[in-house]
């Protein structure tokens, strides 16, 4: 904002630009007279004391006259800011490109940032040629790059920070530049082709797409993951939603795990688990399932047999069993999920204990978290018999419900005598 000053008559005014690199003297029109003590007292009152040869300077060079009412400048510092460069606040050799194929090495290079931390900023050089260090009341002029052209350095992702004439992430990721200069942010990694055969484990604190399958490779993803293959013989770990448009075959060590829910086309062979629901196309065979909030199949082509399946709210799917009669479980039970990763746990630790010296920090921390885990499910227990008929608990199958199959819906338990057709088990 401008600061304006007036001599005491109102004859005479100075107007001081917000950047203080500047000044501009108005001569009102009046009948009063106006004389040079006057515009001297009004210059020396406002602190002016810089600027006087260049702003003749620019007079001289512009032509310009001076008028009653006109602008005409007293005091002029020229500024640096046509030498401004973009400094950028993390290592741009070595950052994620959509365009670069990467490996998991590279990961481990890249900076990570999260949402509010500074990128770029507009800096400038004081002594270029012609340029002045002071304004115009002979201060040292520390802040004189310009916002504006900050702007067209913002990309995806990415803020204008005009207080602190900087570059801001928007949302946590991954910060890298385009051909353009422009920054960026990617909360979406993606990696084009397949993934095997890897012993070094991959964690992300981002999001992930993989446009391939997944063979023998431990992957943890803090947000969502997107596989558009298959996943064979690999342990995965998501906090967030996780799709996977094949099959997940041979998966039966640590499994597959996902905080959020699950999207997949079959399972063979393989231990699953999702904190939030599991929806599936084709066949869940050989498998151990645990989806805490629903299983829902393909109301036509999905199947479940030779499997344990397991839930805190409904199962849907088209058929339940085989011809051949193989054990086939589907049950409603009380916190599922929690169950199986409190299972899971103990097992390791008990795995770890063979080698307590080499194992111990392990083993801490292996007990804090079962301890949190047992605490959670005490609660989420508590909440269910306080709220016992809140949710809607059954197991529905819509084709065929083949002889052998058992179903257990909470405390009622069923053993299917004879094949029948569209079934469905409710809760009491």
């Amino acid at each position: 904002m401008e600061n304006i000053i007036y001599s005491p008559s109102g004859n005479v005014s100075i107007r001081i630009n917000e950047d203080k690199m500047s000044a501009w003297m108005y001569i009102h029109r009046s009948d009063k007279i106006i004389n040079e003590r006057e515009i001297l007292n009004l210059i020396d009152d406002a602190g002016i004391c810089n600027g006087f040869e260049d702003a003749i300077q620019w007079m001289s060079e512009n032509g310009y006259n001076k008028d009653y009412d006109k602008p005409f400048p007293v005091a002029i510092c020229k500024t640096a800011t046509q030498n401004e460069t973009v400094n950028y606040q993390f290592d741009t050799a070595k950052t994620y490109l959509p365009d670069k194929d990467w490996s998991f090495r590279d990961v481990q290079t890249w900076p990570y940032v999260e949402a509010g931390t500074p990128l770029a900023n507009v800096a400038f050089n004081l002594f270029s040629e012609g340029a002045s260090i002071y304004n115009v009341f002979g201060e040292l002029a520390t802040n004189l790059a310009s916002s504006l052209s900050l702007a067209e350095y913002a990309g995806e992702n990415v803020s204008l920070d005009t207080e602190n004439k900087q570059l801001v992430a928007a949302e946590d990721g991954f910060p890298y530049l385009d051909g353009d200069g422009r920054v960026h942010i990617a909360h979406d990694l993606v990696y084009k082709g397949d993934i095997k055969l890897t012993k070094i484990p991959l964690n992300l604190p981002t999001s992930l797409v993989i446009e391939g399958s997944i063979n023998k490779a431990h992957i943890t993803v803090m947000k969502d993951l997107t596989i558009k293959g298959n996943v064979i013989s690999a342990e995965i770990y998501c906090e967030g939603n996780l799709d996977i448009t094949g099959e997940i075959i041979e998966c039966q060590t640590t499994g597959v795990i996902a905080q959020g829910d699950m999207h997949c086309g079959s399972i063979t062979d393989s231990l699953v688990l999702t904190r939030g629901q599991l929806a599936f196309d084709n066949i869940v065979k050989g498998s151990r399932v645990v989806a805490e909030k629903k299983i829902s199949g393909n109301p036509e082509t999905s199947r479940i047999c030779s499997s344990q399946v397991f839930s805190a709210g409904s199962i849907d799917v088209a058929d339940l069993g085989d011809e051949e009669y193989n054990e086939t479980e589907a049950e409603i039970t009380i916190s599922p999920f929690l169950k199986e990763r409190i299972s899971q746990l103990k097992n390791s630790i008990s795995k770890m204990e063979e080698n307590f010296d080499i194992n111990s920090d392990r083993i801490d921390q292996a007990y804090k978290k079962l301890r949190n885990l047992e605490h959670t499910l005490a609660e989420e227990m508590k909440a269910y018999f306080e709220n016992e008929n809140e949710l809607p608990r059954y197991i529905r199958v819509r084709n065929l419900a083949f002889k052998g199959a058992y179903i257990r819906v909470l405390n009622k338990s069923f053993q299917i005598k004879q094949t029948s057709s569209d079934i469905e088990y409710l809760a009491d």
